[in-house]
């Protein structure tokens, strides 16, 4: 594992990791917006004893709220991280794993996860220096 070598930038790695964020938020807030609409309307209200329509939606609505407070946290964590160089393994490290495949670069964070595909200008090198586990 190594701590990001020569050639990494990590402010462009976090720059990409916003854009990404700000987008997944846009998009999971509008995804709770209609759930919160769909669990309000008049279209939800139950016909019969047995129609759970109403109850699916609220419990939908309440899954993307929580989605979307998920989603705020870890963006608002991303605007406001120090972006330096650490040998620790703590959140906002950027490390890269060693394999038989090549190196992965990992960029640690309080929750959550994705996968960062990162524009041409913004790939980072292989490591030069890494830690091999047990073979």
């Amino acid at each position: 594992m190594s701590a990001g070598g020569p050639g990494v930038d990590k402010e462009q790695v976090f720059d990409v990791l916003r854009a990404r964020l700000r987008d997944e938020l846009d998009a999971v807030g509008r995804g709770a917006a209609m759930a919160r609409d769909a669990a309000t309307s008049a279209e939800a209200r139950p016909e019969n004893q047995y129609d759970t329509r109403a109850l699916e939606a609220s419990y939908l609505a309440a899954g993307q709220g929580e989605r979307l407070a998920a989603a705020r946290a870890l963006s608002g964590w991303a605007e406001v991280v120090a972006v330096r160089r650490s040998t620790r393994v703590e959140a906002g490290a950027l490390a890269a794993l060693d394999s038989p495949t090549g190196a992965q670069w990992i960029l640690f964070a309080p929750r959550g996860g994705l996968e960062l595909l990162a524009p041409r200008r913004a790939q980072l090198p292989r490591p030069t220096r890494a830690v091999r586990g047990p073979r």
